[in-house]
C-alpha cells in the first residue's frame, strides 16, 4: 500500500512538472490557457478519485486484517480450551487408573506368570539399555495386577555371571498390604526357579505420603534358596529419614532458584 502511495505522488509530481512545462511554452494564448486550466481540473478530480480508491483499499484491507486478527485470536481460545479440557480428561483418568489398581489387586497364581519364559541368559551378555529396559517394562508390566503399579529394574553382573531384580511397589491403600505381601510369597517361589537371579530386592512405597513401607533383599545362598536378609525396622527408618532430607534439600534449592 506504501507504494502505491509512492507511486502516486511520483506520477502527480511529473505532472505537475509536465503542466508548468506547457503553462510556459503556451504564452499568452488566451484559449490554450482555459483548455489547460479545464485540463488541470479534469487531473485534480482524477486524482481526488485515486486518493478515495487508495483509502478506501487501505480501510478494506485493516478490516480483513482485524478479521483475520479476531478469527486466529477465536482460534487459538479454542485450542486452549481443548487442551485445558485434555488436562483435565488426563487428570480423570489417571485418578480412575490409580482407582483401579487399588481395588483390583488379583491373587498370584501359583503356576507364576512365566518369568522363567525371560530369556536371563541374554541378559548375561553385553546389550543394550534399550533392550534391557523392554524386559523391565514387561515384567513391571506383568506384575502390576498383583502388586499394584510396579516399576521392574535388572542389575546384570557380567563378571560374576548373575542378575539382580528389583521391584518397586507403589501402593495408595495400607489396606491392600495383607494381599500383596501374600502374592509376594507366591512370586518368590517363582523368581525361586531362576537360578540366574542371584539376588532379589522387594521395595514398598506409600505413594500418599511417599514414604518408604518396606525394603527386602533375598540373597541366594550355597543351597540355592532364597533367604531374606534380615533388615531391622531402624534401616528403613533410616532410609526414609535420608529420603526425606533429600527431599527437603531438593525444595530448598529449588527456592533458592525461585527467589533468584
Amino acid at each position: 500500500m506504501s507504494i502505491a502511495l509512492l507511486i502516486l505522488i511520483s506520477w502527480r509530481i511529473f505532472k505537475e512538472r509536465q503542466l508548468k512545462k506547457t503553462e510556459l511554452a503556451i504564452g499568452n494564448d488566451l484559449l490554450l490557457k482555459k483548455k489547460l486550466i479545464v485540463f488541470k481540473q479534469i487531473q485534480q478530480n482524477i486524482n481526488i478519485w485515486i486518493i478515495f480508491g487508495v483509502i478506501a483499499t487501505m480501510l478494506l484491507n485493516l478490516i480483513v486484517l482485524g478479521a483475520l486478527q479476531m478469527k486466529d485470536k477465536k482460534y487459538v481460545e479454542n485450542v486452549s480450551g481443548e487442551l485445558t479440557k485434555l488436562e483435565k480428561q488426563v487428570d480423570e483418568l489417571s485418578k480412575v487408573q490409580d482407582e483401579f489398581f487399588e481395588l483390583s489387586i488379583y491373587n498370584y497364581p501359583e503356576e507364576g506368570i512365566g518369568l522363567s519364559d525371560i530369556d536371563w541368559k541374554g541378559l548375561l551378555k553385553q546389550i543394550t539399555p534399550e533392550e534391557r529396559f523392554s524386559y523391565e517394562e514387561k515384567i513391571g508390566r506383568d506384575l502390576t495386577p498383583y502388586f499394584g503399579r510396579t516399576v521392574s529394574v535388572i542389575t546384570n553382573n557380567i563378571p560374576l555371571q548373575y542378575l539382580t531384580l528389583t521391584i518397586y511397589i507403589e501402593v495408595n491403600n495400607r489396606q491392600q498390604l495383607p494381599k500383596i505381601q501374600k502374592n509376594i510369597e507366591v512370586y518368590l517361589k517363582e523368581v525361586q526357579g531362576i537360578n540366574l537371579l542371584n539376588q532379589a530386592n522387594i521395595q514398598i512405597f506409600d505413594t500418599n505420603s511417599e514414604i518408604m513401607i518396606s525394603d527386602e533383599v533375598f540373597l541366594r545362598t550355597d543351597s540355592g534358596e532364597l533367604e531374606l536378609l534380615e533388615k531391622s525396622e531402624d534401616d528403613v527408618e533410616q532410609e526414609n529419614e535420608n529420603k526425606t532430607e533429600v527431599q527437603e534439600k531438593e525444595e530448598q534449592k529449588g527456592e533458592v532458584k525461585t527467589n533468584g
